[in-house]
């Protein structure tokens, strides 16, 4: 027996979506496998529950047609969330609609029974010359070996696997790389290489801490059109280095000139990604502003854990007078426009107000969370193709 999202919070989740209404929440495994740094092969990251397999015990194409995969499939056909999607179905919950992953995927909503995926993500190996406060060894090859005292994850991603990709690539529309740190992570050089040779229409996407620049990454992105995203928390050089250990604030704005430059020749905005936290929140409407200098989108992610990072913990009393900080007027301008960053600034704080709500005991209903998504209806055009 399926359990389908509750009718009013899937009519008012569908009048939110930029692409228009569905008949389904997520179209994510009809289109996409996610290839983690230890073979573990998923469909989305926000779903670890559901494996389609493991690398080299399967190959590509055993993954896309396992039975976990279509499993997932047939919940997700009747809108239930509950084989592993419970991220999904809290933000929904709460009201929280935008940065949802299934909206990426909300343009291949035309699935075919036959059809290739249409994107892949990898996530190959851990390397990673920082060590972030509220990041794990896990993702950061440093903490690893400086924090954790663990002796380095050998990721079993080889030249056999880039042969495998081989008969896919033709196929997408976007591949995406993540890390660790991207720019360093030979192999992805590798599979750049491939894709040029044999998909010159693909959307590429990496996401980088910012701290590498150099002729070789150059050379790589003049040769294909890449989306980038960079990952700033904070607007101060205090702030920033004491979150993003061994990073300097300086040389990254420095990198950061170019990588925008280099967005904006190719007719799309940069993203700085801002993990807001309990040291950094106060920087964030400096931040938008910063954003909307240099013609950037902003994306906000939150901090689940570690706990004594995360915002969504905080008192009732503690959030509310971050709400009334960040509502300030001269806090930032939240009248001037219908910009994304204006639009991401409100979407904070209402996902702050779902949050005080909760952890108030309060129940709030879904109308109220979203009164103010209705002004998402009207800029479709700034995050249709966001990533």
């Amino acid at each position: 027996m399926y359990h389908p999202i509750q009718k009013s919070i899937f009519d008012a989740y569908n009048r939110y979506r930029p692409d228009g209404p569905k008949a389904q929440f997520c179209y994510v495994p009809y289109n996409n496998l996610f290839f983690t740094f230890n073979g573990k092969v998923i469909t989305c990251p926000y779903n670890q529950k559901v494996v389609v397999g493991q690398y080299p015990n399967n190959t590509i194409q055993e993954m896309w047609e396992s039975k976990p995969i279509k499993k997932l499939r047939d919940h997700l056909q009747n809108n239930d969330l509950s084989n592993g999607c419970e991220h999904c179905k809290h933000y929904l919950e709460n009201g929280k609609f935008s940065g949802l992953k299934p909206q990426v995927f909300d343009k291949y909503s035309d699935v075919q029974s036959d059809q290739m995926p249409k994107v892949f993500e990898f996530s190959l190996e851990n390397t990673c010359n920082l060590e972030c406060i509220m990041c794990s060894g896990e993702v950061s090859s440093s903490i690893r070996q400086n924090r954790d005292k663990l002796p380095p994850i050998v990721s079993p991603y080889d030249d056999k696997f880039i042969e495998q990709l081989l008969p896919f690539i033709p196929h997408l529309k976007e591949a995406k790389f993540y890390g660790g740190e991207p720019f360093m992570i030979p192999i992805y050089f590798k599979i750049w290489d491939k894709i040029f040779e044999l998909n010159k229409d693909i959307r590429l996407f990496v996401i980088t801490n910012g701290t590498k620049l150099n002729s070789n990454i150059k050379s790589v992105l003049e040769r294909q059109k890449f989306e980038i995203a960079v990952s700033i928390d904070g607007v101060t050089d205090a702030t920033y280095n004491s979150i993003r250990g061994n990073a300097n604030f300086s040389k990254v704005k420095e990198n950061l000139e170019y990588y925008n430059q280099y967005c904006l020749n190719n007719g799309y905005p940069l993203t700085i990604s801002f993990t807001a936290m309990r040291n950094n929140w106060r920087e964030l409407p400096k931040m938008v502003e910063w954003c909307q200098q240099l013609k950037a989108h902003i994306y906000i992610s939150y901090v689940h854990k570690p706990y004594n990072l995360a915002l969504w913990n905080l008192s009732p009393d503690e959030i509310e007078k971050i709400i009334a900080e960040l509502k300030k007027p001269e806090s930032i301008n939240l009248t001037r426009g219908k910009s994304f960053n204006r639009i991401a600034y409100q979407d904070f704080i209402t996902y702050l107000e779902s949050c005080m709500a909760k952890n108030s005991g309060k129940e709030r209903t879904i109308k109220k969370n979203i009164r103010g998504y209705r002004l998402y209806l009207r800029i479709m055009d700034f995050i249709r193709d966001r990533v």
